[in-house]
């Protein structure tokens, strides 16, 4: 449900809405939702790319779950 309230209030693609999608993919993959942990880490990690640089520690560990979660 939070997920929900940070999407209807953020106003396109931006670096709180990405936080909120990386705490829910982390959510998803602890409850073994994998598909919906990657659809998370897939639209929040573009986003904090661009906002913050590809070289912030959360971002980093985001990209190494996602690609764990692929398989990769």
């Amino acid at each position: 449900h939070s997920l929900k309230i940070q999407k209807a209030i953020a106003i396109g693609p931006n670096g709180r809405w990405a936080l909120a999608l990386l705490t829910g993919a982390e959510i998803y993959a602890k409850a073994g939702k994998t598909d919906e942990a990657a659809a998370c880490y897939e639209s929040a990690i573009p986003v904090l790319e661009r906002e913050l640089g590809p070289d912030v520690p959360r971002l980093k560990t985001a990209r190494q779950q996602y690609n764990e979660l692929r398989g990769m």
